[in-house]
C-alpha cells in the first residue's frame, strides 16, 4: 500500500505494523486541513469524514475512531530511531542515545494511552522523580511527540503536551569549568606527537569541530575537501554534525589543509588518541587535556583575539549566535566605542566641582 492510495477523504498512510491510517486531506474555504482520523477501517474512517464535512475547524478525532490506546512502546521507539537515522540523516550514535532517555520514558509513562498524558499529572512528575539529564530527556520525548504528530499522523496538536514543555537552558559549560586550553600548552604538547596525532590536533585547533566531525569527514564517503581559492580561503571541509545536518567550514591555513588531507588519505583516526594527547602533555609539562577540549578553545581563543561573537558562531556552526554569547561572554571585550564628554576633576580644586565640565568630544 503506498501514501498515494486514496479514499474519500483524503489518502491512506501505510504504517509499520501494516495496519492502514486514513488521513483526511481537504481544502476548504481557502483552508486547507491535513488531518489523522485515526481509523483504520474504512467503516471508521467514513464517520469521521461526516464529523468533519460538519464542522471542519472544530474536528477532532475521537470517539469510534479511536480503535486502541496510543502506547510507547520498545518497537514504536525502534521505529522512530529508524526514521533518525534513515531519513532525517541523524548519527546511529546520537539516535541511540535519544532511544536511551525514550526508554526511560517507556517505564515512567507506564502504560498510559499518549493521547491522555500530561503536563501536570505525568511528565512533570517523572523529569521530577529522575532529576538529572532533563534537557536531553525533554528533547527526546518533544522529538517522539512530534514525530507521531508530523509523520505518522497519530496525534494532533491538541493532544501534544509536550508544546508546552520548554528545554531548560543548559548551565554553559564553560561556566561549570574552564575547558578551554591556553594556546601556548597546545603548541608545548604538539612538539611531543607523531605526525598522525599532530594532523588530528591540527585540524580541530583549525576548524573547532567536535571530535565526532572529524571522525565523519576523515571515514566517510558523504565528506568532502573542496578547494575553493577565495580572499584567504584555501579550502572548504564538509561534514555532518551529529544532528544530521552538513557543516561547511573555511581553511586559511596551509598547515590545516595540509593535515585534513593526511588524514582523508588515510581514512582512520590514530586508537588511544587522548592517552597519546595526555602523554605528550606530560612530557611537555603541561596540564593534561584531551582533543574534545579543542572546540571550546578555538571558540576562547577566537574572542580573546577580538573575533565578534556572531562571526564565531557562524564558524562553529552554531544554530543560534545566542550560544557563542552564552560560553564566551566573560572573554568577550566589545570593541565597539562612541563619543561621549569627559569629566575631568583636578584633586586639587575639588572645591570646584560645580563648575562646567570640560567637554572633550573628540
Amino acid at each position: 500500500m503506498s501514501r498515494k492510495e486514496r479514499w474519500a477523504g483524503g489518502y491512506i498512510h501505510p504504517q509499520q505494523d501494516g495496519r492502514p491510517l486514513f488521513i483526511i486531506e481537504r481544502r476548504v474555504s481557502g483552508h486547507r486541513f491535513h488531518v489523522s482520523t485515526r481509523a483504520h477501517s474504512i467503516r471508521a474512517a467514513l464517520k469521521q469524514l461526516e464529523r468533519f464535512e460538519a464542522d471542519p475547524l472544530a474536528y477532532a478525532p475521537e470517539g469510534d475512531a479511536v480503535d486502541e490506546p496510543l502506547l510507547m512502546t520498545a518497537k514504536l521507539v525502534e521505529e522512530y530511531r529508524e526514521y533518525q537515522v534513515s531519513t532525517k540523516g541523524t548519527t546511529p550514535k546520537h539516535a541511540k542515545e535519544m532511544s536511551a532517555r525514550l526508554a526511560d520514558w517507556i517505564e515512567d509513562l507506564g502504560g498510559k494511552d499518549l493521547r491522555q498524558v500530561t503536563l501536570r499529572d505525568h511528565i512533570k512528575p517523572a523529569l521530577a522523580a529522575r532529576r538529572t539529564g532533563r534537557p536531553h530527556r525533554i528533547i527526546a520525548l518533544k522529538g517522539f511527540y512530534g514525530w507521531l504528530r508530523k509523520e505518522k499522523h497519530l496525534l494532533t496538536s491538541k493532544d501534544d503536551p509536550t508544546l508546552d514543555l520548554p528545554v531548560p537552558q543548559a548551565v554553559p559549560e564553560k561556566r561549570k569549568k574552564k575547558k578551554a586550553v591556553p594556546f601556548p600548552n597546545v603548541h608545548a604538547a604538539a612538539h611531543h606527537l607523531g605526525q598522525e596525532l599532530l594532523d588530528m590536533l591540527t585540524v580541530l585547533a583549525g576548524t573547532g569541530w567536535h571530535v565526532t566531525e572529524l571522525e565523519r569527514f576523515v571515514r566517510s564517503p558523504e565528506s568532502e575537501l573542496v578547494r575553493a581559492h577565495r580572499g584567504d580561503t584555501l579550502a572548504v571541509l564538509v561534514t555532518r554534525h551529529k544532528v544530521g545536518e552538513m557543516t561547511r567550514t573555511p581553511v586559511n591555513d596551509p598547515n590545516v589543509l595540509a593535515a585534513a588531507t593526511r588524514l582523508r588519505e588515510k581514512g582512520t583516526l590514530p586508537r588511544r588518541a587522548n592517552k597519546s594527547l595526555k602523554e605528550a602533555c606530560a612530557a611537555a609539562k603541561v596540564p593534561a587535556f584531551t582533543f574534545g577540549v579543542m572546540r571550546h578553545s578555538v571558540a576562547t581563543w577566537a574572542i580573546e583575539l577580538g573575533g565578534l561573537p556572531a562571526v564565531v558562531s557562524a564558524f562553529l556552526n552554531h544554530k543560534d549566535k545566542r550560544t557563542t554569547d552564552r560560553f564566551y561572554a566573560d572573554v568577550h571585550v566589545p570593541t565597539v566605542q562612541v563619543p561621549l564628554p569627559r569629566l575631568t576633576l583636578v584633586p586639587s580644586e575639588r572645591q570646584n566641582l560645580d563648575a562646567e565640565p570640560e567637554q572633550n568630544v573628540g
